[in-house]
């Protein structure tokens, strides 16, 4: 009976400690905006997923992202001083509230940031219809115009 009681405690407390873990403020896909997780589907038509970024930002704040593309072009000293002012500056002044918004702030830009290096990475790809050339396609592509080059090269001797 004791062996019951021990093994139960622990399985409590190991259940407890799996719930808190996955409480800890962690965001899920469902908590993200669709562009975000349409920039993952391999199927994804691009205008669809263009055009739900745009409407994302039609009802939300675009993030302002220049002063750190300035400090990106510019003196890496520079960007790192600034990065080290902007860290003290937080850890002193910002309540709780306002670190979340920070973070959630940070988040947004790195997902926008990424959100538009996978628009230019994929525009090469794009097809007329919004389809997104996959990596198998693009090789059988690359493959074919190898033969093609090779043909013409024999034709020409």
């Amino acid at each position: 009976m004791k062996q019951l009681r021990v093994l139960l405690t622990i399985l409590i407390c190991l259940s407890m400690g799996a719930n808190a873990q996955t409480n800890s403020g962690a965001t899920t896909a469902s908590d993200q905006p669709i562009w975000v997780q349409m920039m993952s589907d391999e199927n994804v038509n691009y205008f669809e997923a263009v055009e739900a970024f745009n409407s994302y930002f039609k009802t939300h704040p675009m993030p302002d992202l220049e002063v750190e593309e300035e400090l990106m072009g510019g003196d890496l000293k520079a960007k790192e001083d600034y990065e080290k002012e902007m860290k003290r500056d937080n850890k002193s002044t910002l309540t709780e509230q306002e670190r979340k918004s920070m973070v959630e702030r940070e988040q947004m830009n790195y997902q926008v940031k990424r959100f538009r290096n996978w628009m230019k990475e994929s525009k090469p790809f794009v097809q007329a219809d919004g389809h997104i050339l996959t990596g198998s396609e693009r090789a059988a592509i690359w493959q074919k115009q190898q033969e093609e080059i090779k043909n013409n090269s024999f034709d020409k001797k």
